[in-house]
Protein backbone atom coordinates (compact mmCIF):
# COMPACT_ATOMS: atom_id res chain seq x y z
CA UNK A 1 0.00 0.00 0.00
CA UNK A 2 2.57 2.49 1.01
CA UNK A 3 4.67 2.17 -2.30
CA UNK A 4 1.78 2.31 -4.70
CA UNK A 5 1.14 5.97 -2.94
CA UNK A 6 4.50 6.23 -3.16
CA UNK A 7 4.91 6.26 0.64
CA UNK A 8 9.02 5.66 1.23
CA UNK A 9 8.54 4.98 4.88
CA UNK A 10 5.92 3.58 7.42
CA UNK A 11 6.08 6.48 10.23
CA UNK A 12 2.83 4.77 11.89
CA UNK A 13 0.85 0.98 12.55
CA UNK A 14 -2.95 1.47 13.62
CA UNK A 15 -4.01 -1.78 15.14
CA UNK A 16 -7.86 -1.52 15.71
CA UNK A 17 -8.93 -3.23 18.96
CA UNK A 18 -12.48 -3.27 18.03
CA UNK A 19 -12.84 -7.66 17.82
CA UNK A 20 -10.88 -7.61 21.22
CA UNK A 21 -13.44 -7.30 24.05
CA UNK A 22 -10.66 -9.63 26.28
CA UNK A 23 -7.33 -10.12 26.45
CA UNK A 24 -5.00 -11.79 28.91
CA UNK A 25 -1.50 -11.30 30.21
CA UNK A 26 0.16 -13.62 27.00
CA UNK A 27 -2.00 -10.68 24.84
CA UNK A 28 -0.21 -7.80 26.59
CA UNK A 29 3.03 -9.18 26.06
CA UNK A 30 2.49 -9.32 22.26
CA UNK A 31 1.32 -5.93 22.60
CA UNK A 32 4.24 -5.13 23.96
CA UNK A 33 6.74 -6.90 22.44
CA UNK A 34 5.00 -5.81 18.88
CA UNK A 35 5.82 -2.08 20.44
CA UNK A 36 9.11 -2.80 21.34
CA UNK A 37 9.69 -4.25 17.27
CA UNK A 38 7.55 -1.27 15.36
CA UNK A 39 10.02 1.50 17.92
CA UNK A 40 13.72 -0.27 17.16
CA UNK A 41 12.60 0.44 13.60
CA UNK A 42 11.21 4.01 14.31
CA UNK A 43 7.37 3.11 13.72
CA UNK A 44 4.81 4.15 16.16
CA UNK A 45 1.75 1.53 17.49
CA UNK A 46 -1.23 3.33 17.92
CA UNK A 47 -4.13 1.30 19.18
CA UNK A 48 -7.89 1.57 18.72
CA UNK A 49 -11.21 1.09 20.20
CA UNK A 50 -9.96 -0.97 23.15
CA UNK A 51 -12.81 -2.40 25.11
CA UNK A 52 -13.16 -0.99 28.68
CA UNK A 53 -11.89 -5.14 30.00
CA UNK A 54 -8.73 -4.21 27.68
CA UNK A 55 -7.48 -0.62 28.49
CA UNK A 56 -7.44 -1.85 31.92
CA UNK A 57 -5.45 -4.96 31.66
CA UNK A 58 -3.20 -2.02 29.43
CA UNK A 59 -3.03 -0.20 32.57
CA UNK A 60 -2.31 -2.97 35.13
CA UNK A 61 0.68 -4.40 32.72
CA UNK A 62 1.95 -0.95 32.16
CA UNK A 63 1.40 -1.42 28.39
CA UNK A 64 -0.18 1.85 28.56
CA UNK A 65 2.69 3.98 29.67
CA UNK A 66 5.34 1.89 27.68
CA UNK A 67 3.07 2.80 23.96
CA UNK A 68 2.02 6.25 25.84
CA UNK A 69 -1.83 7.27 26.55
CA UNK A 70 -0.94 9.66 23.42
CA UNK A 71 -0.80 6.76 21.28
CA UNK A 72 -4.61 5.13 22.39
CA UNK A 73 -7.59 6.23 20.24
CA UNK A 74 -11.31 5.91 20.56
CA UNK A 75 -11.50 5.29 16.39
CA UNK A 76 -9.51 4.71 13.69
CA UNK A 77 -10.59 8.31 12.24
CA UNK A 78 -9.01 10.14 15.46
CA UNK A 79 -5.49 8.36 14.75
CA UNK A 80 -5.46 9.05 11.39
CA UNK A 81 -6.67 12.52 12.65
CA UNK A 82 -3.52 12.79 14.12
CA UNK A 83 -1.35 11.12 11.58
CA UNK A 84 -2.37 13.90 9.18
CA UNK A 85 -1.96 16.61 10.90
CA UNK A 86 1.74 15.21 11.89
CA UNK A 87 2.59 14.71 8.57
CA UNK A 88 1.38 18.55 7.68
CA UNK A 89 -2.18 17.15 5.73
CA UNK A 90 -0.72 14.85 3.22
CA UNK A 91 -1.58 11.15 4.18
CA UNK A 92 -2.66 8.92 1.26
CA UNK A 93 -6.26 7.99 1.69
CA UNK A 94 -6.84 4.67 2.20
CA UNK A 95 -8.96 2.60 -0.86
CA UNK A 96 -11.30 1.04 1.46
CA UNK A 97 -12.34 4.82 2.59
CA UNK A 98 -12.60 6.41 -0.87
CA UNK A 99 -14.48 3.86 -2.61
CA UNK A 100 -16.87 2.96 0.40
CA UNK A 101 -16.36 6.02 2.62
CA UNK A 102 -16.60 4.38 6.11
CA UNK A 103 -13.84 2.86 8.15
CA UNK A 104 -13.79 -0.94 8.86
CA UNK A 105 -14.58 -0.39 12.42
CA UNK A 106 -17.94 1.63 11.78
CA UNK A 107 -16.82 4.84 11.54
CA UNK A 108 -18.11 7.36 8.76
CA UNK A 109 -15.26 8.81 6.85
CA UNK A 110 -15.11 12.08 7.31
CA UNK A 111 -16.38 11.94 11.15
CA UNK A 112 -15.09 13.87 13.93
CA UNK A 113 -13.77 13.19 17.20
CA UNK A 114 -10.54 13.58 18.87
CA UNK A 115 -7.62 12.36 21.27
CA UNK A 116 -7.25 9.47 23.23
CA UNK A 117 -9.77 6.80 24.79
CA UNK A 118 -10.64 6.62 28.21
CA UNK A 119 -12.28 3.19 29.84
CA UNK A 120 -15.98 3.01 28.66
CA UNK A 121 -15.84 6.62 26.71
CA UNK A 122 -17.81 7.70 24.05
CA UNK A 123 -15.66 8.50 20.96
CA UNK A 124 -13.18 11.86 21.23
CA UNK A 125 -13.23 11.06 24.84
CA UNK A 126 -9.91 11.79 26.10
CA UNK A 127 -7.53 9.07 27.82
CA UNK A 128 -7.04 10.29 31.54
CA UNK A 129 -6.73 7.30 33.08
Amino acid sequence: FARANGIDRVEYIILDLTPVPHMDSMGAHFLEELHQSYKARGIQLILTNPSPRVVRLMERSGLIAKIGRDWIFVRVHDARSLMQMEAGGSLATPTWQSEGGAEPNGAAAGSHGGGPVAPGAAAGASLGL
